[in-house]
């Protein structure tokens, strides 16, 4: 069975990540009282950087008869942090999006440190990490679940994740932090140098041996690298979608699907085997049923005739690997 949980999405709309959206908390709330035990996690219907607001949302929907997930958002008072811990034992954090690159981790160890972690640096409740997208921040602190774009968002930009290196017999190390890898050629340049240590690197400017190496790892997992074909293939936005349900497999190079599903799976054997947090992955409705019942999260955002479709894809897909 497929474990998904239910975003408001709020946060998107206040955001200005999705627009023309005019969902209110009552829709929310009818929609939840008659799908919500679907989810696993329903979360609040919080209000962008707005502690008060989100709060008296939260104690709405409880007075509703519903079970939500509280969101608090770092940034705004502390009391309303210590109201949902007070009263709940599964708290999310929030709008971290917002929060500086360069003061994200300062920030966070602050809000464990202080507020959910006992003296012997225990977690006192379970907490969920909401778009957490960074290796750093997903090994930093005790998760209890998280959710992230990473899988979609890299794939759709032409990238994949791969383990830093290989072990001698062609196994994957998990040890250490995963390697975002390009399939494109974006800068045009079979010249450029490109090394599995840096951050993101271009696979196929890679040596001939090392590529092959991988290439027979990647077909291990029953996936199909494919070629680069700059006639084919384009970086970014303009990269042609192919769809993909359960019988049609494209490659890596040439499909954003095929590579969120290696995303996503690739995350979710890292998480295996370290040991960290759940992880739910945000993807779309085109790949509902694809992924082989893996954890994901929907957005209330997205409207309900969106969400229905998703839940026909999901159980088809469900009743395809019966």
């Amino acid at each position: 069975m497929t474990d998904v949980v239910l975003d408001s999405g709020a946060y998107s709309i206040d955001s200005g990540a999705v627009s023309g959206k005019n969902l209110t908390i009552e829709m929310y709330a009818e929609y939840v009282k008659e799908h919500g035990d679907k989810y696993s996690i329903r979360f609040n219907f919080d209000k962008l950087m707005d502690g008060k607001k989100s709060y008296n949302n939260w104690v709405w929907l409880r007075k509703q008869g519903l079970d939500i997930l509280p969101v608090y958002h770092p940034g705004t008072p502390e009391k309303y942090l210590q109201r949902y811990l007070r009263q709940t034992d599964y708290v999310a954090l929030g709008a971290i999006a917002n929060i500086h690159r360069g003061e994200l981790m300062k920030v966070l160890r602050i809000i464990w440190k202080d507020h959910l972690l006992d003296k012997k640096g225990v977690p006192t409740h379970k907490i969920h990490g909401l778009g957490i997208t960074s290796f750093n921040v997903l090994k930093a602190f005790p998760w209890y679940t998280v959710d992230s774009t990473s899988a979609n968002i890299r794939a759709a930009y032409g990238t994949m994740l791969l383990p830093r290196k290989l072990n001698a017999d062609g196994t994957e190390d998990m040890s250490a932090a995963w390697h975002f890898v390009s399939l494109s050629n974006r800068k045009g340049k079979r010249t450029e140098v490109a090394t599995l240590g840096s951050n993101q690197s271009l696979f196929y400017m890679w040596p001939q041996e090392l590529q092959d190496r991988f290439r027979t790892y990647i077909e291990s997992w029953g996936f199909e690298l494919g070629q680069f074909s700059p006639g084919k293939f384009e970086f970014g936005k303009k990269e042609v979608h192919i769809p993909l349900d359960l019988k049609i497999h494209t490659s890596l190079t040439d499909s954003p699907y095929t590579r969120t599903l290696w995303n996503a799976r690739f995350m979710q054997r890292w998480i295996d085997y370290n040991g960290t947090a759940k992880i739910y992955h945000v993807i779309g409705t085109h790949l509902a049923e694809s992924m082989g019942g893996m954890p994901i999260l929907i957005s209330f955002a997205k409207g309900v005739p969106t969400l229905n479709r998703v839940w026909e894809k999901i159980e088809d897909g469900q009743a395809a690997r019966q």
